[in-house]
């Protein structure tokens, strides 16, 4: 079993763990294993420190039982997959979880597994039909060794826990490109090196997302973005809304970092 962290020191998901618990966050509750809990789970949970303290805690008793627990420094997601995959080496294993992320991350790292791997998303509560279970080896040779070694690159450029969504733009897009376009694979493998220079990451960022947007070859976000303004006003009835252009070159700068930054 793999827990998160939840240190105090800064986190790439903090503003993440923020909009899930909203404004509030609980008082901090100084607990042991013989007090009764009398408080509301939510607001109990929404403070990072009772989290970190609770998780201990029920670390502790699951050791006690026999299980085997793991704690990650911040996110798991890595470490279960990487728990996995080791796993994997010495018998059939499933990783039970319902983040995409490990979906994605099972994709790219169980390459060469000894047994088969499969992942299967935790029942819904209240529901009688069985949960999916999907063998990953088989999942692999059906996506491609290309759209698998890419696979981190498409997920996070089109936004996941820790880069922001591009409007109006789904992961099939992406995910037909990576198959598709020698153009996008190769922005893409300048994310996958992990000795890509400040200059090659930004400028291999904007090339992807004119791609995603269905610009030309050579044509710079900006460009593509007052193009497509012009086409808006010429056939709508209403205000163009910013959203549904294609962001600006400066944005997609940052935006690229990120990326980078998430696939690394």
């Amino acid at each position: 079993m793999v827990f998160d962290g939840y240190g105090v020191g800064p986190s790439i998901k903090d503003s993440t763990h923020q909009r899930r618990a909203g404004a509030f966050v609980g008082a901090t509750v100084h607990f042991t294993e013989e007090m009764v809990f009398v408080s509301k789970k939510d607001e109990f949970l929404s403070n990072k420190g009772n989290k970190q303290r609770f998780i201990n805690l029920l670390s502790d008793h699951l050791e006690q039982a026999g299980a085997c627990v793991k704690h990650a420094g911040g996110d798991a997601d890595l470490l279960i997959v990487q728990t996995t995959v080791t796993a994997a080496d010495q018998s059939i294993t499933t990783l039970v979880g319902d983040d995409t992320d490990l979906l994605v991350l099972l994709c790219y790292h169980a390459k060469n597994t000894q047994f088969d791997i499969f992942f299967r998303p935790e029942p819904r509560h209240g529901t009688k039909r069985s949960p999916r279970c999907w063998s990953i080896a088989l999942l692999r040779v059906v996506l491609g060794e290309q759209v698998c070694g890419n696979m981190l690159f498409t997920h996070a450029i089109l936004g996941c826990d820790t880069t922001s969504r591009i409007f109006g733009i789904g992961k099939g897009v992406a995910l037909k490109q990576i198959r598709t376009s020698e153009h996008f694979q190769a922005q893409a493998q300048i994310f996958t090196q992990s000795n890509s220079s400040k200059e090659e990451i930004m400028a291999a960022g904007e090339r992807a997302i004119v791609s995603l947007f269905s610009g030309l070859r050579g044509e710079g976000l900006d460009a593509l973005r007052l193009q497509r303004f012009y086409q808006k006003v010429n056939v709508s009835t209403a205000y163009v809304q910013p959203q549904t252009l294609p962001p600006t070159a400066a944005a997609a700068q940052y935006h690229s970092m990120c990326v980078y930054y998430q696939v690394q």
